[in-house]
């Protein structure tokens, strides 16, 4: 009996151990691989290519944008003209009214350009080689690309002779200064700065002034 005693304990007491890894009772770590040289290298090289051709498409984009606003602006205005804006590519220096040419000033013109590209343009001239009857009508040369109303009258395009003369009226003669129609002028005496000639725009038409002397003209229909 005592023999069986003993056995008895043993197997009560003598399990096999069952221990747990002390490593479950950390936490799990990722590990994620460096890219080597070569790699980051490459990656740099993408990011240049798509940047570059993003800014390339970007600089494409605004430079048309950019010239079609410029062209319209051109081609599609309708502005009335300062002396700066007259040249003598649309205007020239010298011009010719009955049987001589005669020098324009150029820093004394002015006109309209409307948006089809077509011009209204006036400039004074000097007027000294013509005799005293002429001078005291022929001040300015008018040229038109287009029809114009002037105060009521029809004018077709053309080259022609102009003045403000006294009595307030406008004149208007063809180049062998034979007088085409005169009209009456009126006065702008809230003008702060009268120039010898101008063209204004005034609502819908234009103003021509030679000081403070102006008549209304508007393309014609």
């Amino acid at each position: 009996m005592p023999n069986s005693v003993a056995l008895c304990y043993c197997l009560c007491h003598c399990q096999p151990s069952t221990a747990r890894p002390e490593s479950l009772s950390g936490r799990l770590e990722l590990v994620i691989p460096k890219p080597n040289a070569a790699e980051e290298s490459a990656a740099k090289e993408i990011t240049e290519m798509n940047r570059s051709t993003i800014l390339t498409k970007l600089t494409v984009v605004i430079f048309t944008v950019l010239l079609f606003a410029v062209a319209g602006a051109a081609a599609g205005t309708e502005t009335a003209l300062k002396a700066s804006d007259i040249t003598s590519k649309i205007f020239p220096e010298q011009v010719f009214f009955r049987g001589q040419v005669a020098p324009v000033q150029m820093r004394n013109t002015g006109g309209v350009r409307f948006s089809d590209d077509m011009f209204v343009l006036a400039g004074m001239v000097d007027s000294s080689g013509y005799s005293t009857a002429i001078r005291q009508k022929y001040q300015a040369y008018f040229i038109s690309e287009v029809p114009l109303e002037i105060s009521g009258q029809k004018l077709p395009p053309g080259a022609y002779g102009i003045g403000f003369i006294s009595g307030e009226k406008f004149i208007l003669m063809d180049l062998g200064a034979h007088d085409l129609f005169e009209v009456d002028s009126s006065k702008d005496s809230e003008m702060k700065r009268p120039v010898p000639l101008q063209v204004v725009s005034a609502g819908g038409k234009y103003r021509l002034y030679a000081g403070r002397s102006f008549v209304e003209f508007a393309r014609a229909q």
